[in-house]
């Protein structure tokens, strides 16, 4: 009596009830963070102003996101460049309206829209309508930091957080990118250590019979130069652990089963571990449970990638800053490199405040968005 069971779905790993929290960090590792973090405090931060949101079952009202997006807006205003556009891009209203009407349209003729219940579809258009239809928040940069954009984005990317239950997060262009910058990490890391080319990375399945590995993730692994290797179950996994010079690291589905004692094989090994969250995994989770669900992932998971498909963008999680670090400023560098030398960098905002107002609707109606058909089930993320 007084204790949480876990709830077992098969081939994935174990959740518990309840919605999760940020893990908290030890204290030097928080020191480090928030050390990191002074130089750009000024821009991403305002008195007064309450970063955090509750990610809940019901989600939010239109009028707390509305009055959400006005104080953000607000303690923008006052950091802001005044002379130029800032983090806006600067077009006539004509086009601001009509951009937000095509991507209301598309949004709303997605299967995401015909699997919410009436309630929520009127939440959702009043969600989409205050971004879409104010040239202010319809499309960003969220490469300049902004208070607003880090409100936007430190709760977006709590979510997965929350979920998964690791400290660090990063957002991508869709899932491919996500692994591909993780897998980047791992391969700087091994690099750093003086690990000598081909940098080998282990794909763990079940066994011999078991899907290989997903084309795109093989195709990722070569784009990197490096190598993959299948590894068709724990006893395979363990002799390729043990023989000759250690891969990168290992990556297996979310839907892994022995994902415990694999944990313990990489660790043992000092190997990172990845899992690769496939966007039917994720759908998964949602339509697997009626409330809020958490997981408390093996320590020796030390990555996670989740591909595009419910959610509009990737999105990558670490148990430590320094692999997300060494990454951080590829992402950048792709964004900013243009052709035009009269054009700077820039990224869109777009995909991610959608995936935001989506996400405030809460873990019912995202249930029901999980039970729409995968194939462009997010919609209005242009």
């Amino acid at each position: 009596p007084g204790k949480v069971g876990r709830v077992l779905i098969p081939g994935m790993a174990s959740a518990l009830p309840g919605p999760g929290v940020v893990p908290a960090l030890p204290l030097l590792q928080a020191a480090a963070k928030a050390c990191g973090e002074l130089p750009t405090r000024s821009l991403t931060t305002a008195p007064g102003l309450s970063y955090h949101l509750d990610l809940t079952a019901d989600g939010m009202s239109a009028d707390e996101l509305r009055d959400f997006f006005t104080a953000a807006l607000a303690a923008s205003r006052k950091k802001e460049p005044i002379v130029e556009t800032g983090n806006r891009y600067g077009v006539c209203d004509d086009f601001h309206r009509l951009n937000g009407e095509l991507l209301m349209l598309e949004f709303k003729q997605s299967p995401a829209w015909a699997a919410l219940s009436t309630t929520d579809q009127a939440r959702a258009e009043a969600f989409l309508g205050i971004v879409l239809y104010s040239p202010e928040l319809r499309s960003r940069n969220p490469l300049h930091p902004s208070v607003l954009d880090a409100c936007v984005i430190g709760n977006l990317l709590n979510f997965p957080k929350h979920v998964l239950g690791l400290p660090f997060a990063a957002y991508a262009t869709d899932g491919n990118e996500a692994l591909s910058l993780v897998l980047y990490s791992y391969r700087q890391r091994a690099e750093a250590a003086g690990a000598p080319p081909p940098h080998r990375l282990l794909y763990l399945v079940d066994g011999p019979d078991s899907a290989p590995p997903p084309p795109d993730a093989a195709r990722c692994t070569q784009r990197l130069g490096m190598q993959m290797e299948v590894a068709a179950g724990l006893e395979a996994l363990g002799a390729a652990l043990r023989g000759g010079a250690s891969p990168c690291a290992v990556v297996a589905p979310f839907g892994c089963e022995p994902l415990d004692a694999a944990s313990a094989l990489c660790s043992d090994r000092g190997v990172g571990l990845h899992l690769l969250v496939s966007d039917s995994e994720w759908r998964g989770i949602f339509a697997a449970h009626a409330e809020p669900v958490h997981y408390a992932l093996p320590a020796g998971v030390t990555s996670v990638s989740i591909q595009e498909g419910m959610m509009r963008c990737g999105y990558s999680l670490y148990r430590d800053a320094e692999l997300r670090d060494l990454h951080f400023d590829v992402a950048l560098a792709w964004q900013t490199a243009y052709l035009s030398p009269n054009e700077g960098g820039s990224g869109a905002s777009t995909p991610l405040f959608v995936d935001f107002c989506v996400l405030m609707l809460g873990w019912r109606a995202l249930r029901g968005i999980a039970s729409a058909p995968a194939a462009a089930a997010g919609g209005g993320g242009g």
